[in-house]
C-alpha cells in the first residue's frame, strides 16, 4: 500500500473524527447552558488545535513537493492554485451573504442548528485562511530574494503573536486592551510592510503573455476585493462571520483577519506588477516568441540530418516570430536551377504562376544582405509580379542563405501589411539562417561519418571475405616446401594465391592481384578463386589455365578492372616446373647461388580479348637443382616505402633470398617479414602484400 495514501486517509479520519466529537461536545455544552465557561474555551482551543494539524500536514505537504523553481510547470501551478483561491473566496463571500440574509447571528444563542452551521462557517473560514497562508508562504519562497527567509519569520511570529493576544484577552478579559490594541495596531503595519518588501520579487510575471497577465489582473482584483469585504466585515464585530470565529475558538478570529489582510496586500503588489507591464506586453511577448522559435529551432538542428524537416521548421518559425502570411525557402542546386524546398500557407505552384517571368529569382540571387520591400504594390522592382495569387500580401522580407561562404538560397516572408517587417524581423531570420547553415555544415560532417563507418564496415567485409577465400592450409608436395603468407593493408586489396590441381592431376600454384579495393577487389577475387577452381580442372599446363581465365571473365568483370596472375606448375618430383605470366610481377628464382627475375611474357587478365592475349602469353621450363629457390610476390612487396617514400624494390628481396636460400622456407618467411617491417617502420601499408616461398630439396617430405 502506498504510504502517502495511508498517511492522507489517516488525515482525513483525523479530521472527520474531530469534527464530529467538536460537534457532539458543543451540543452537549449548548444543552447544558456552558458554552460560555473557561472549561468551555479550553475544550474549543483543543479541538480546534487537533483540527487545524492535519490541514496543516496535508496543504504543507502538497504545496511544497509540488513546486519546482525553475520548472516549466511552476507557472501553471501557480494560476491552478491562484483558481482554486478565486473560487473559494467566491464561495466564501456567497456563505457570508446567505447567512447575513438569514440574520443567523440573531439565531444563535437559542438555535442548535444556527450554531453548527456557525461553526462549520467558521471552520470553512479558517481552511481558506490557512489554503491562502501556504499559497502565499509556497510563491514568496518559490520566487525568493536575499532576505526572504527572514521576512517570512517575521511574518509567522506576527501571525502567532495576534492569537496568542485574542487567546490572553479572551481567558483573561481584564487585560488593559486600550494599550494592546495601541501595540496591536503598531505590530499590524510593521508585518503589512514587511509583506510588501517580502513580495516584491515579481519581476517572472512580466514575461508573462497579454492575455495571462489580464486573467492575472482579474483574478487577483477580485481576491482583494473579496477579501477586503470580509476583513472590513470581520473589523466590525458585529457581522455573523465575526461573531462565528470569536465564539468557535480563542485566535481563530484574529488568524482569518491577519492572513486575509496580508492577502490584500500580497495580491496589491502582484496587481501593481501586472498594471505596469501591460504596457510592454507586446514587446515581451515578441522576444519571448523569438526565444522560443529559436530554442525549438536549435533543438530541430541538434537532433535530425533530415533536410527537409529542418526547412520546414525554418519557414514555420520564421511565420511565427515575424507574424507573417506565407513564406518559403529556394535553394541554388548544383546544376544552376532553383527549388522551391520548403513553403507556408501556400504552395509551390503558386510561387511559379507569381515568378513566371522568373524575375524574383533573379532578384534573390543578386542580393548578399536581408532585402526589404516595403510595399510590395508601389515596388517598381516586385509590382510587376503576379501578386494575385497572394492578394493579401503587402511587404516581402528575403534574407540570403549561406553555407561555407557560399550563397545556397533565399529565405523569403510576406506580410499583411504594408512596412510590416522592422529590423528585428531582419535579425531573427538572419539567425534562422546562420541556423540553417549550421545544420547544413552537421549534416554534411553526419554524412561524411556515415560514409566513413559504411566504408569502414565495408572494408572489414572486405578482410573477412579476403581472409576466407585464401586456403588455411596449403597441400604437402613431395620434394617440394611451399609456404604463403598475405598481409592485408588497412585499405583491402585483391590478393590471392593458392595451390589447384590441374587436369593431369599436376600441383599448380596460382598467385593474383585483382586491381581496386574494399569491397569491389574482394568480390572479383571471389569471382576468380571460383573460375580457377572450375577451369583447373580442365587445363594441362600453366598457359593454358591463364588463357582458359582470361576467355571467362573478359567479359565478366568491368572494363575498369583488370587481375594479374602467375602460375607455377610442379611438372614432376625431379625439380621440373612450368611457369606462366599474366601481366604479373617477375618471379625471383635463387639457382646455381645466383638471383635472377623470371620474367615471361604475358598481359593481365581481362586486359584483351583471347587471340590478342592467347598471343602474349609465354611459358617457360625451368629446373630446380638441390636447394634451390623460387619466390612469387605481389607487387605490395616492391613497392613497400619507407618514412622518406622510397619504395623497397626488388634488388633488397633478391639479395635476402640469396643469403637466406639454405634455410627451411618457414625461417625465408620470417625474414621477409622483418625486411618488411624494419623498412617501412611506421609508414602506412598502402596495398596487400602476397609471398609465395617455394623450395625444392630432395630430402623434403
Amino acid at each position: 500500500m502506498d504510504l502517502r495514501k495511508l498517511n492522507k486517509t489517516l488525515l482525513l479520519s483525523i479530521i472527520i473524527g474531530t469534527l464530529i466529537l467538536r460537534f457532539a461536545g458543543d451540543s452537549f455544552l449548548f444543552i447544558i447552558d456552558k458554552l460560555d465557561t473557561n472549561a468551555a474555551i479550553i475544550w474549543k482551543a483543543l479541538t480546534t488545535i487537533v483540527l487545524i494539524i492535519p490541514f496543516y500536514i496535508l496543504f504543507f505537504r502538497g504545496l511544497k513537493s509540488s513546486v519546482n523553481r525553475y520548472s516549466e510547470e511552476a507557472e501553471k501551478l501557480f494560476f491552478t492554485q491562484l483558481k482554486r483561491i478565486s473560487l473559494l473566496s467566491f464561495i466564501l463571500l456567497v456563505f457570508y451573504l446567505s447567512l447575513n440574509y438569514l440574520r443567523l447571528k440573531t439565531q444563535i444563542t437559542g438555535n442548535l442548528f444556527a450554531l453548527m452551521i456557525s461553526e462549520y462557517f467558521a471552520i470553512y473560514s479558517i481552511i481558506i485562511s490557512l489554503y491562502i497562508i501556504f499559497f502565499i508562504w509556497l510563491w514568496l519562497l518559490n520566487r525568493r530574494h536575499r532576505r526572504t527567509m527572514f521576512q517570512l519569520v517575521i511574518l509567522r511570529n506576527g501571525v502567532f503573536y495576534f492569537i496568542i493576544v485574542e487567546i490572553l484577552i479572551t481567558l483573561f478579559p481584564s487585560m488593559n486592551k486600550p494599550v494592546v490594541g495601541i501595540f496591536s495596531t503598531s505590530m499590524a503595519i510593521f508585518i503589512g510592510l514587511v509583506m510588501l518588501f517580502t513580495a516584491k520579487n515579481n519581476q517572472w510575471l512580466a514575461l508573462l503573455p497579454k492575455s495571462e497577465k489580464i486573467k492575472l489582473f482579474w483574478q487577483s482584483l477580485f481576491i482583494i476585493l473579496v477579501n477586503s469585504f470580509i476583513v472590513y466585515s470581520l473589523y466590525l464585530r458585529d457581522t455573523i462571520l465575526s461573531y462565528s470565529l470569536l465564539t468557535f475558538s480563542p485566535g481563530a478570529y484574529s488568524f482569518v483577519i491577519i492572513v486575509l489582510g496580508l492577502s490584500i496586500l500580497y495580491f496589491l503588489r502582484i496587481l501593481a506588477t501586472v498594471i505596469t507591464s501591460i504596457p510592454t506586453s507586446y514587446i515581451i511577448e515578441r522576444k519571448m516568441r523569438e526565444l522560443s522559435s529559436l530554442r525549438e529551432l536549435n533543438k530541430v538542428v541538434s537532433e535530425t540530418i533530415e533536410m527537409n524537416l529542418l526547412l520546414d521548421t525554418v519557414v514555420r518559425l520564421a511565420l511565427k516570430s515575424t507574424k507573417s502570411l506565407a513564406g518559403w525557402i529556394e535553394l541554388y542546386l548544383k546544376d544552376g536551377t532553383t527549388q522551391v524546398s520548403a513553403t507556408q500557407n501556400l504552395d509551390e505552384e503558386k510561387i511559379k504562376i507569381l515568378d513566371k517571368s522568373s524575375e524574383l529569382e533573379k532578384l534573390f540571387k543578386s542580393i548578399e544582405k536581408p532585402l526589404i520591400i516595403d510595399s510590395i504594390l508601389d515596388d517598381k522592382t516586385v509590382s510587376n509580379l503576379n501578386w494575385t495569387v497572394i492578394p493579401n500580401a503587402r511587404t516581402m522580407l528575403a534574407v540570403p542563405l549561406h553555407s561555407g561562404g557560399v550563397k545556397i538560397g533565399v529565405l523569403c516572408v510576406l506580410c499583411v501589411d504594408e512596412y510590416g517587417f522592422d529590423d528585428d524581423d531582419v535579425k531573427i531570420l538572419t539567425a534562422f539562417s546562420d541556423n540553417i547553415s549550421i545544420a547544413i555544415e552537421n549534416a554534411r560532417l553526419v554524412k561524411d561519418s556515415i560514409e566513413k563507418e559504411r566504408y569502414k564496415q565495408e572494408l572489414m567485409l572486405a578482410r573477412e571475405i579476403t581472409e576466407k577465400l585464401l586456403p588455411q592450409e596449403l597441400p604437402k608436395i613431395e620434394n617440394y616446401s611451399v609456404r604463403a603468407f598475405s598481409l592485408p593493408a588497412e585499405e583491402v586489396g585483391g590478393d590471392y594465391y593458392d595451390i589447384v590441381r590441374l587436369k593431369n592431376g599436376k600441383p599448380c600454384i596460382i598467385i593474383a592481384d585483382v586491381s581496386g579495393k574494399g569491397m569491389s577487389a574482394a568480390f572479383y577475387m571471389a569471382q576468380l578463386k571460383g573460375v580457377v577452381l572450375s577451369l583447373a580442372r580442365e587445363s594441362s599446363g600453366a598457359s593454358e589455365l591463364l588463357k582458359r581465365i582470361n576467355t571467362t571473365l573478359f567479359k565478366e568483370i568491368d572494363r575498369q578492372m583488370y587481375i594479374t596472375m602467375s602460375a607455377f606448375v610442379i611438372e614432376n618430383n625431379d625439380g621440373k616446373v612450368s611457369y606462366a605470366r599474366a601481366g604479373h610481377m617477375p618471379g625471383l628464382f635463387k639457382n646455381n647461388g645466383d638471383v635472377r627475375k623470371i620474367i615471361p611474357k604475358g598481359i593481365g587478365v581481362a586486359l584483351a580479348e583471347q587471340e590478342l592475349f592467347d598471343e602474349n602469353i609465354e611459358e617457360i621450363q625451368l629446373n630446380f637443382n638441390d636447394e634451390d629457390v623460387f619466390l612469387l610476390f605481389t607487387d605490395g612487396l616492391n613497392e613497400l616505402k619507407n618514412e622518406n617514400k622510397i619504395d623497397l624494390g626488388i634488388e633488397p628481396i633478391a639479395e635476402l633470398l640469396k643469403n637466406h636460400a639454405k634455410e627451411n622456407t618457414e625461417v625465408i618467411e620470417e625474414k621477409i617479414k622483418k625486411l618488411i617491417k624494419e623498412f617501412s617502420g611506421n609508414m602506412y601499408q598502402p596495398d596487400d602484400i602476397t609471398v609465395v616461398i617455394v623450395k625444392y630439396s630432395k630430402s623434403t617430405c
